[in-house]
């Protein structure tokens, strides 16, 4: 007489499979919910490569790793929300770069040269200094320069990120890069460098 075991066979490797599946950390098998906040959401759902964001135009910026070896070339992090495009054409320049005066950062609102070309108006529109900041923990800063994304596990318990947007002067020139706040402390010395994105 001939059996036909590969049914029963099947049957148990199913079995044993789901067992495994059960035993192990659920949380393993959770993925979280994530979201980027404003612009930003665009910009990096649209803009996954360096030429992708730049074909988006003034709405997007390229930002790119701190390289530890300024020497070395800049290589592409993410593509992030411009903070200076405004859909409306009311602010025609963006941030321009250096520092004012001697270069030095004294605690003004300096950081930028010539502000935003004149087109906007009111000394809530232009970012603080980015020694400013650290004495602030970046709390003093608008939104529009924070890169926030925001998570949810399966339980509904919510964890928020948020990181500076910076233009970086480095050997190799200027870049955006998008760093958590503790680490704008290392750029206080970094005159060049400011909240915002670079000119471009």
């Amino acid at each position: 007489m001939k059996f036909n075991c590969f049914p029963i066979g099947q049957f148990g490797l199913i079995l044993t499979f789901s067992v495994l599946t059960t035993a192990c950390n659920q949380e393993e098998f959770f993925k979280a919910e994530e979201f980027l906040v404003g612009n930003d959401a665009y910009c990096f759902q649209e803009g996954p490569d360096a030429n992708a964001c730049r074909a988006l135009g003034e709405r997007c910026r390229v930002a790119y790793l701190e390289a530890s070896d300024e020497t070395l070339e800049p290589e592409f992090l993410m593509c992030i929300g411009n903070p200076d495009y405004n859909p409306d054409g009311s602010s025609e320049g963006s941030t321009t770069g250096g520092t004012s005066g001697d270069g030095s950062s004294n605690g003004s609102t300096g950081g930028t040269s010539g502000g935003y070309d004149g087109s906007i108006d009111g000394p809530n529109d232009v970012p603080p200094s980015i020694e400013e900041t650290v004495k602030a923990k970046c709390e003093n800063l608008d939104s529009k320069y924070i890169w926030e994304k925001v998570e949810k596990d399966k339980n509904g318990k919510t964890t928020r990120t948020k990181k500076v947007k910076v233009c970086h002067h480095s050997a190799r020139g200027h870049h955006n890069i998008v760093i958590a706040c503790p680490a704008l402390k290392a750029h206080v010395k970094h005159h060049d460098d400011y909240i915002g994105v670079c000119a471009e």
